[in-house]
Order: C-alpha cells, then sequence, then structure tokens
C-alpha cells in the first residue's frame, strides 16, 4: 500500500501543564502534525460517525467520516480512525466528536516539532555526569556537579595484566544511564552507536541545529559536542595494557531517591566483557570517520582504541558479565548487569563499523549477513550493523553484497509496516515489553530507512506513527515526553526528577511506556496490555528513563522533518498523492474509504463495474468512498484497478482485490486480530514476511475465519520447534476443533508442515490457536475444504488443568456421565446428608454453570454447546473431585 505523506513540524510547546484537560476518547499526538503529512487519530468506544476539527474560536474547519470499527484486544477499546490528512491549514486546534467533547489542542506547521525535538536531545546533557548544571542552560533545572570520578576503584574482578584489585583510574564524564547514577558501556554502546548515525544521516542539519549546551558555539556541532561527552569516559573504560573494556563505573548498589551531589560513595569499575568490548569497537570505529573533519587526532584515538578492544575479543570471544560477588574488603556489586550470552550481534556490528572505517577485508569475514536482524535493543544490535552498511553503501559495494543489506532491512521495515496498517490505532504496536516506547522509536528508525530505500511514502507514514504514538497516539492517553504534551509524563523514574523539588520530571525525557510483563513495583497497573502504565515514579518498570531509548527516539524525532523536507522536494508542480495503492476487500465488505491529496483538478477512471465512487473528479484534497454495487459470489479473488489521472496522464494507479466464497483460505500468523504473549519476528521460511515467535505455555492467537461452505477441512499449520515437542488446539466456541503436537525440527527457523482435520460450519467464526505447551513458532495455516461431510476426529487434549481448590483432596467415589448427549447428566457416588457446589468451567476456565447438588438432586442441566469441559464438585470440607466432560 502506498500512503499518503503529510506533514508539520511544530514549534509550540507545551510544557509543565499540571491540571491536564481531558481527551476523552480522542488520542493524537499532542503536539500537532506537519502540513502534508498523515495526521490520525484514534477514537474510542464512541458511537459517532463524523469528526470535526475546529480553531481555537470553536468554528468547524473540516468534517470527515470515522473509519469502521475495530477491536483492539490489549486495550479492551473499540477504536475507530479519524483520518484528517488532507486538511494542511497552519493553526491551532481541535478534534471534536459531537455527543463526546473534543481532544487536547493540536498545530499544524511546519515547524510542529522544533521544540519538542531540541528538548528530547537536550536530556543528554541534563544526564551528564561530572558536571555542574549552570542556569544559563539549565535553567531552573540546575544542579551541583557530581560523580567526578577521578578515584574509581579497581575491583578484584576487573584486574588485569597491570592493574590489582584496589589500583584507583580516573573515569569522569559520561551519561547517567537511567533512573540511577551509574555509567554502563553495554548500554551505552547502543545510545552512542545510534546517536552517531543520526549524525552521520543528517549532517547537514546537524551542523545548524543548536540547543544550548556549554560547548554550543564551538567548532563542532551541539550533537557531536554532546556524544563526546560520553565518549570521553567511554574511552577511560579501556585497559590500556591488553585492550578489554571494563563493563561499567558503578556504585557497590542502587542509591536512594537524592541528588547527585548527596553522595560521596566509593565508585568502581567491574570485570571486562565481550559485549563491552565489542560495543565499545563499533562505536568507536564509528565516531573515528564521523569525527575525523573536526579532530583528527581525537579520531585517531578512536579508531587506535576500536582495533584494540577487537583484538581483545577476538582473543577472549565468549566473556560473559555477572556482577561479581563481595571478596574480601571489597563489595559485591548489585547495579545492573546488562548481563548477555550471545555476542554474534555485537561482533557483527563491530566488524562492519571498523570495516567500513578501515576498509581492512579481516573484518569483513566477520559481517555475517545470512543471521537474522530484529529490532535493535541493548541486548541485539546486529540490525545497527545494516544501517551503516546502507547507509555507506556505495564505499564498501565492491566488497559487500548491498542488495543482500537492502533486503534484510526491507524484509523487516514491510513486516512493521503492515503492523500499522492492521493496527486499529494505526501503529505498529503488537508488543509491550520493558521499554516498549524505546522499542517503538527503533521501529521507526527502521521504518525511515524503509523509505530511504523505496521512496514508498507509507514507510515514512508508519515511521510518523510511532511518533504520534509517543506523543499521546496510544491506550493510555499520554505523551511520553516529559512535559511536553497536554497530558505528558510527570514522574518519572529518574532519582534528580524526583529530589530536585520542582514540579513534575525534567523536560525532553522518554518514559519507558506499557509492559505487560509482572510489575510488582507499583500498585495499580491497569490489566490491558497497552494500558499497563502508571505515571508514577515507584514505576521502574513502565516509568523509568534509559539512554538507549532517549537515543532511538532522538534519532526517530530529528529524522522525520529532515525526510519530510525531503519528500516535499520530490513532488512535481501539480500533484495527486493517493493515501493508498491497494484496496484489499473481505467477501462481507461492502465500502472503503481512501483520500487524496493534490493542488489540482483530477479525477479517477475505471474500466470495472463492480464498484463505485462517491465522487470522480475534484479539485484540491478530498476524501473518496468507495462502495461495492455487486457481491462476488464466486469462489475466486475478484480483481479490478482504478487510476488517480491529471488530466489525459496517470499519476498513480489503485489495486482492489474483493473475496469471492473461498473454499481454500491461507493464513498467515500474524494477522490475528488479538493475541496473548506472542511476538512477531521475519522469518527465513519461504516467501519471507512475519512468524509470530516467543509462544509460551497458555500463550493464544485469535482469528476470523470465513466459511463459505460447512465441511470438513484439511489444516495444515507451518511451524518450527527447537526441542521439544509442544501442544497446540484450534478452539471455537469452547471446542477444541483441531490439535497438533508439534514435534522438534531443530531449529527456530527449520519450517515444516503438520497436519489435522476439522469440520466447520458455514459462517464467520473466531477461532483461536490456544498453546497448551509453547515452544514453538508459526508462520501461517492453510485451510481447504475436502468434503462436505463430517470426517474430522474428536480431540481431546492430553493435559487437563482445570480450576482447584485448597487443599485438593480426592472425593473419589463421584462419577460423572460421559459422554453427555443430551440436555442433561447425571453425577453419581454422592454421599446422603451432603451437599456439594458443582462448577463447570470451559477449557480456558471459564465458569459457565454452577449449583448446589446432594445424592437427591444429581441431574445436572446442561445446554451448552458442544465441547470439552471441566467439572469441579466441592464438598463441605473442602474436598474435590475433578471431572473432564464432553457435549456432543
Amino acid at each position: 500500500m502506498r500512503k499518503i505523506l503529510i506533514t508539520a513540524l511544530i514549534t509550540l510547546c507545551y510544557t509543565t501543564v499540571f491540571t491536564q484537560e481531558s481527551a476523552s476518547n480522542i488520542r493524537l499526538n499532542q503536539i500537532g502534525f506537519l502540513p502534508y503529512a498523515e495526521k490520525i487519530a484514534a477514537i474510542t468506544d464512541v458511537s459517532a460517525s463524523k469528526f470535526e476539527i475546529i480553531d481555537t474560536f470553536g468554528t468547524k474547519v473540516f468534517e470527515s467520516s470515522l473509519s469502521e470499527p475495530q477491536v483492539w484486544s490489549a486495550s479492551g477499546e473499540t477504536v475507530k480512525i479519524a483520518d484528517f490528512s488532507i486538511f494542511a491549514t497552519p493553526g491551532i486546534y481541535h478534534i471534536q466528536i459531537p455527543g463526546y467533547g473534543k481532544s487536547f489542542r493540536f498545530e499544524i506547521s511546519d515547524t510542529v516539532f522544533s521544540e519538542v525535538n531540541k528538548a528530547i536531545v537536550k536530556a543528554f546533557y541534563f544526564n551528564r555526569a561530572s558536571l555542574e548544571l549552570l542556569p544559563e542552560h539549565a535553567g531552573i533545572y540546575a544542579r551541583a556537579g557530581a560523580h567526578w570520578d577521578t578515584e574509581v576503584v579497581v575491583l578484584p574482578s576487573a584486574a588485569g595484566p597491570t592493574r590489582v584489585a584496589g589500583d584507583v583510574i580516573s573515569a569522569p564524564k559520561g551519561w547517567y544511564d537511567a533512573g540511577d547514577y551509574n555509567k554502563y558501556i553495554v548500554n551505552s554502546g547502543i545510545t552512542t552507536g545510534t546517536l552517531l548515525m543520526a549524525y552521520e544521516n543528517y549532517a547537514s542539519y546537524f551542523d545548524t541545529v543548536t540547543w544550548n549546551i556549554p560547548e554550543s558555539g564551538n567548532s563542532m556541532p551541539d550533537l557531536l559536542n554532546e556524544i563526546k561527552w560520553n565518549l570521553d569516559w567511554m574511552l577511560t573504560m579501556q585497559d590500556p595494557a591488553d585492550g578489554g573494556v571494563y563493563n561499567k563505573t558503578t556504585d557497590a548498589d542502587f542509591c536512594g531517591y537524592n541528588m547527585p551531589h548527596a553522595y560521596s560513595a566509593t565508585r568502581y569499575v567491574v570485570a571486562k566483557g565481550t559485549a563491552a568490548a565489542l560495543d565499545f569497537a563499533a562505536v568507536m570505529a564509528l565516531a573515528a570517520r564521523i569525527y575525523e573533519p573536526f579532530d583528527q587526532s581525537f579520531s585517531q584515538t578512536c579508531l587506535d582504541a576500536a582495533e584494540y578492544a577487537w583484538e581483545w575479543a577476538v582473543a577472549n570471544p565468549f566473556v560473559g558479565y555477572i556482577n561479581p560477588s563481595a571478596q574480601g574488603t571489597y563489595p559485591g556489586v548489585a547495579t545492573g548487569g546488562y548481563g548477555d550470552s550471545d555476542f554474534s550481534d555485537e561482533r557483527v556490528w563491530a566488524a562492519s563499523e571498523l570495516f567500513i572505517t578501515t576498509k581492512n577485508t579481516d573484518y569483513k569475514t566477520h559481517i555475517k549477513l545470512s543471521r537474522t536482524f530484529d529490532v535493535p535493543n541493548w541486548r541485539n544490535v546486529a540490525f545497527l550493523s545494516l544501517f551503516s552498511l546502507y547507509t555507506n553503501r556505495t564505499e564498501i559495494a565492491s566488497e559487500i553484497d548491498t542488495s543482500l543489506v537492502i533486503n534484510k532491512i526491507l524484509l523487516k521495515a514491510n513486516a512493521l509496516k503492515s503492523s500499522y496498517t492492521g493496527n486499529p490505532y494505526k501503529v505498529p504496536a503488537s508488543n509491550f515489553p520493558w521499554g516498549s516506547n524505546g522499542e517503538m522509536a527503533n521501529q521507526g528508525m527502521i521504518l525511515l530507512y524503509g523509505f530511504q530505500i523505496t521512496a514508498d511514502v507509507e514507510y515514512f507514514n508508519a515511521a510518523l506513527s510511532c511518533y504520534d504514538y509517543i506523543l499521546g497516539r496510544n491506550a493510555t492517553e499520554y505523551s511520553f515526553i516529559t512535559q511536553y504534551g497536554s497530558k505528558s509524563a510527570q514522574n518519572v523514574h529518574h532519582r534528580v526528577s524526583v529530589a530536585d523539588n520542582i514540579p513534575g520530571s525534567v523536560p525532553g525525557f522518554l518514559a519507558g511506556g506499557p509492559n505487560s510483563g509482572n510489575k510488582t513495583d507499583c500498585s495499580g497497573y491497569p490489566t490491558q496490555a497497552a494500558k499497563a502504565y502508571l505515571d508514577m515514579y515507584c514505576s521502574y518498570t513502565t516509568n523509568e528513563i534509559a539512554i538507549n531509548w532517549q537515543a532511538a527516539i532522538t534519532y526517530l524525532a530529528h529524522a522525520i522533518p529532515n525526510e519530510y523536507t525531503n519528500w516535499l522536494k520530490t513532488l512535481p508542480a501539480s500533484f495527486a498523492v493517493v493515501s493508498t495503492n491497494t484496496i484489499d476487500l473481505q467477501r462481507l465488505d461492502e465500502n472503503a474509504m481512501f483520500s487524496v491529496f493534490s493542488n489540482t483538478e483530477w479525477h479517477i477512471a475505471s474500466d470495472d463495474d463492480w464498484y463505485a465512487f462517491s465522487e470522480d473528479t475534484l479539485v484540491g484534497s478530498g476524501v473518496i468512498y468507495l462502495s461495492i454495487t455487486s457481491q462476488n459470489e464466486g469462489d475466486t479473488i475478484r480483481s479490478g484497478q482504478f487510476a488517480i489521472m491529471i488530466g489525459n496522464d496517470t499519476i498513480s494507479t489503485v489495486s482492489i482485490s474483493h473475496l469471492g466464497r473461498m473454499k481454500d483460505l491461507h493464513i498467515e500468523a500474524e494477522s490475528y486480530v488479538s493475541a496473548i504473549g506472542v511476538q512477531t519476528e521475519a522469518t527465513e521460511d519461504a516467501g519471507g514476511g512475519l512468524n509470530v515467535g516467543w509462544i509460551d505455555d497458555n500463550d493464544s492467537m485469535t482469528y476470523m475465519l470465513d466459511i463459505t461452505h460447512a465441511g470438513s477441512y484439511e489444516i495444515t499449520y507451518r511451524y518450527a520447534a527447537l526441542s521439544q515437542t509442544c501442544e497446540m488446539h484450534m478452539i471455537l466456541n469452547d471446542s477444541v476443533y483441531s490439535l497438533i503436537q508439534p514435534s522438534p525440527t531443530g531449529g527456530w527457523q527449520n519450517w515444516i508442515d503438520v497436519k489435522d482435520t476439522a469440520y466447520f460450519e458455514e459462517g464467520v467464526h473466531e477461532i483461536t490457536l490456544f498453546a497448551l505447551t509453547g515452544g514453538f513458532n508459526l508462520n501461517y495455516f492453510d485451510i481447504s475444504h475436502i468434503s462436505d461431510e463430517n470426517i474430522a476426529p474428536m480431540h481431546y487434549p492430553t493435559v487437563i488443568n482445570p480450576p482447584s481448590k485448597t487443599p485438593i483432596v480426592s472425593l473419589e467415589k463421584v462419577v460423572i456421565e460421559n459422554p453427555i448427549t443430551q440436555s442433561t447428566f447425571s453425577v453419581f457416588g454422592l454421599q446422603n446428608n451432603e451437599t456439594y457446589t458443582l462448577t463447570i468451567y470451559t477449557i480456558h476456565g471459564v465458569a459457565v454453570t454452577s449449583m448446589h447438588i446432594s445424592a437427591h438432586n444429581n441431574i445436572i442441566p446442561f445446554t451448552e454447546a458442544s465441547g470439552i469441559y471441566y467439572v469441579e464438585i466441592v464438598d463441605s470440607n473442602n474436598f474435590t473431585s475433578t471431572h473432564t466432560i464432553i457435549k456432543q
């Protein structure tokens, strides 16, 4: 699909808002929009079909229709999209839903993101160690200097060829890593590397923009000055005797919530590690080529350090890091570990940066492009190698297969673009790990590279949606940038922000974001994954800041206006840009909507006769409604095409498809309408795309099946499993329609088929794939009609886990009539003069019947649908009997 790019940069800064107006059901970027970029708001749980844009006087300036509703299981909401991309007039506005109220205000402007973007990058200055922050640079956030780190003690684990335990070294500067006051090489690796890549891609922009730091106005751009503060510290962390790199400069344990200067605890360096050495080598090689025009001596220092660290890593290829225990008079260390056991990702990144900088082909042999590449994080930095290899593709094309680099980037970018398109909020959000906002920003980076490669505006719009999400188009209603937005994060887990006695948090920091994992730090978390966030400083699992997430949002935030400006330059004098180049209709769909952004008269041309348009000629931008005039009664996919034309010139074409009464269905695993626990990743199976992975016990995925012919169907599941036998059920109406037990395939990307048979009635069905025993990946499943008769077997799960009470003491003599063929069943073996409680559960543990029974009242009415159920019978002593029954 091809989406319109419609954009704006905001100078408006909504800072320090403590009494925040209600946004009601309207979730949108609370800063604003670029005039000619996509502009979208998510509207939740409303019956309205229209929305309006009103100006600051309350005057309606735009009106359009909301999209059809979609349910987002991750938030528990029914979502409609308000798309006002074609409205490009600069100004300050609100969205208004008649009967529901208006949104937070937003701006449309070419400079809409200017102030928030400066705040995001200046957050690094506010997190500097070894520096007094002066009022002329920090304003009300000025603070005393601390953690000078000129007397750092070498712990026994850090002893080397010449340094021994108790030696004192100097390791000043650097950034505090997150909410704490320690400094970590591994997380500084991805952080500093990401920022250097931002400069390498957008040097002409960063050469001119400034945000008032002490070095502003010297011979270097502000971004390189800021990065150098951390590089200077990183260089002190290399042992000059062997090239190894210490993992961190740290206190022995996390300190309390006080200002940095309140602490005078001894600081330590700890053991060296392979991940630290390789991350260090990658960053220093990257820095060497970027700083060369500004400081040749510093550039050479970086390169020498990079090669020295690489040599250490070659000699020590598998040295993991674990916090050291107390040893003699030296304390144990309990601060963040950033431990890793797989160093192949660090190795490919370091080798790539060293090869690009030196052109030494010895490094090239370590650039393994056949591996899997996923969204970058501190534990998996391999994708950073693709970024640099693509950026420097011209210089390395004779030695590196740059077409493979491009394919690898697009493989992930396409998956993220599909996630953006299919998500009810129109954002690529399917997983909510710790630091989900950092992951969102890193996804945006990948999508921007996709845009650079293809010039397809839909990649840009998907990347922009990542920023929109962070600035407010999310299920929490928050802007996750501190102090920016009408309802912004105010209480992040950041010691300076907690201790400085200034309301709210230090501005510009990115909060961690919703976290669907277990959280014990605070109480009161929403249960829905997309809402599992608290703006409280106790919430380090959802509200901590971290420099690696900050680097990713810095890249994304500053790249967006640059790419937008570049795109505008490609537009001709007269243009008509359609919002999509593909419309895919399900069998029962009756209409679709698209928009055209234009500055001239244009029209639609088509030879097809099975659909019609609300308008086929317009002057300027407009929203077009397509309606189906005749249903597709065949058993094939009906295809068509229409063109957007200016005069006699075809500007773009749109392909349209419409499913008929299909007997054979192909369902991609990642196309679920809701899921619990799983994640997606790029697949290495034939055909590419995504597979669903991280399928653990009790995880599930839900899909809609349009069965147009009743009968038996062969189901072919495409799966991969590393080393264990698993079990998965296809569940419909609480019955197990299909059951497979995937056996090991020897690898997470070693794909084979397993088949089963199920009978379906005609209709649109909601089915759930339930992993009773996880440990496998799923790429897709095919459903093919094989008979009008019911030839499918009855399936019995091998493990039964009914709800139970404690203590569990078996009522051994209780027997239940089974299987159940009527609307009642009997329970036998009950004692006289005893009353029991009988509860019937679905296989998901949902109670459907609960009643008191006895020996004289033992006939149980049961009118539920066919399927497998659990029965629990409890007597007055809390003794329990559990049974599995089959309703036929």
